[in-house]
């Protein structure tokens, strides 16, 4: 290859490059503005403005009530439940799908190898024995040209946070669902309680009545 073929085959990669960085396939993936309140509903500490939580303590609220059934029971409930589990393993899943779709933008090597086993045989003989070996080795690489690859991983890596906050939905609606049942549970023995302290004080109203 002569000089002049050498400069025309860079400058149209060169121009071939130049043409990928311009050219993508679809526009720039923005991440959603979503509005929230700007504070939880929670009490404020003193001159600070700020809520007495901390995030730690958000993850798992339950913990600030000091009731070690309901700790039990949430935890219980977030160790064995399904649907927790099932989101977990979407996790792992997507983001074993951002790891082959980030293992398009480097090359592909390959390897291959071969063994043969050949043998003469002339009027009943064993005649020449040959062994043929081969290997051989591969490498590409594929220029992104316009932009599939990149919006590829763009897509890997939206699933990839969409499956996590999937799981956090899973595990926020999980821990309130144990709560709630607990609380009906707790607010109903409170009001069983208190219909046989009536029971007993009208019981003992009656026979008092009797006596006189």
């Amino acid at each position: 290859m002569n000089t002049k073929n050498i400069m025309q085959c860079g400058t149209v990669l060169i121009a071939m490059l130049i043409f990928a960085g311009c050219a993508t396939v679809g526009p720039d993936y923005v991440k959603p503005d979503i509005k929230a309140p700007p504070a939880w509903n929670t009490g404020e500490s003193k001159g600070t403005g700020q809520p007495s939580m901390s995030q730690d303590n958000l993850a798992s609220w339950w913990t600030s009530l000091d009731d070690p059934v309901l700790v039990d029971l949430i935890d219980r409930a977030i160790k064995n439940n399904k649907d927790l589990k099932k989101a977990q393993s979407r996790i792992r899943e997507a983001r074993a799908a951002r790891g082959v779709a980030e293992s398009q933008f480097y090359p592909s090597v390959g390897a291959s190898g071969s063994y043969n086993l050949t043998r003469t045989e002339k009027n009943g003989e064993v005649g020449t024995t040959r062994e043929l070996f081969a290997s051989g080795l591969d490498a590409g690489w594929e220029i992104d040209l316009f932009g599939g690859v990149r919006r590829a991983n763009e897509a890997a890596q939206a699933t990839y946070e969409a499956s996590e906050e999937d799981y956090r939905m899973v595990h926020v609606t999980l821990a309130a669902e144990v709560a709630l049942n607990y609380i009906d549970v707790r607010t109903l023995q409170d009001r069983l309680a208190i219909v046989e302290e009536n029971l007993k004080l009208q019981t003992e109203t009656y026979e008092l009545t009797t006596y006189r």
